[in-house]
C-alpha cells in the first residue's frame, strides 16, 4: 500500500524516501521457504507471489551475515518486488574477476529509456536473456531508472559463482513529513 499525503499537506511537505534491502542474514530479509541456509552453499527455490520488503533467491548461493554469493555456475537468481522509480544495488564480481548479472523487470528486457549507466542492452543473439551490468568491481550499480514511481518485479540473473550481492536501495519512494502542530 502506497503512502498517501494528508489532505492539508503542499508540496513542501513530500519528500524523495529511500528504502533498503540487504542480503546478509545479519539484517537481510529473504522470502523464501525455510529462510537462509547460513555460512555454507545451499540450493534455493521460489514459487509463491512475491512480496515486497523481501527478496526471494534460486538457484546455488552462500548466505553471509554481510552479503549473499553465487555459490555456483548456472540459473542462479534474485527476484524482487518494488515499489519506487529507481533500483541501486552493492555489488562485487568474483574474486579477481568480472561477471554479467541479467536483469528484467516486469517479464521483459529493460526499454533503453529505463536503463541506465550501468545497464547494457539485451545479449547480442540472446535476447530472452535481458538487459544486463558488467561487475567489475565493488561498488553500487544503477539497475534500472523507472523515471516515476510504480510497483515492479525485477530479476537479477547471475551465471557466474563468486558474485557478491550486499544491498540494494530503492528510490524515489514518497515519504511525508510530520506536519508540525502549532504552539499553543
Amino acid at each position: 500500500m502506497q503512502s498517501q499525503p494528508p489532505a492539508n499537506s503542499s508540496p513542501a511537505d513530500i519528500e524523495l524516501g529511500l528504502q533498503e534491502l540487504y542480503f546478509g542474514y545479519a539484517r537481510g530479509r529473504i522470502g523464501n521457504a525455510g529462510g537462509f541456509q547460513k555460512d555454507g552453499p545451499a540450493n534455493y527455490s521460489y514459487a509463491v507471489s512475491p512480496a515486497e520488503g523481501v527478496f526471494y533467491a534460486r538457484g546455488r548461493w552462500t548466505a553471509r551475515a554481510e552479503y549473499l554469493e553465487s555459490a555456483a555456475e548456472g540459473a542462479n537468481s534474485i527476484l524482487i518486488k518494488y515499489s519506487g522509480a529507481g533500483v541501486r544495488i552493492l555489488m562485487a564480481p568474483p574474486q579477481g574477476g568480472m561477471a554479467e548479472v541479467g536483469v528484467r523487470q516486469d517479464g521483459a528486457s529493460l526499454p533503453e529509456h529505463l536503463g541506465t549507466a550501468d545497464t547494457r542492452p539485451p545479449w547480442a543473439g540472446a535476447p530472452e536473456r535481458g538487459s544486463y551490468i558488467r561487475v567489475d568491481r565493488l561498488r553500487l550499480y544503477a539497475v534500472v531508472d523507472n523515471r516515476e514511481c510504480g510497483s515492479h518485479v525485477l530479476e537479477l540473473t547471475f551465471r557466474a559463482a563468486g558474485l557478491r550481492l550486499y544491498a540494494c536501495t530503492f528510490t524515489g519512494l514518497p515519504h511525508f513529513r510530520e506536519q508540525q502542530s502549532p504552539a499553543a
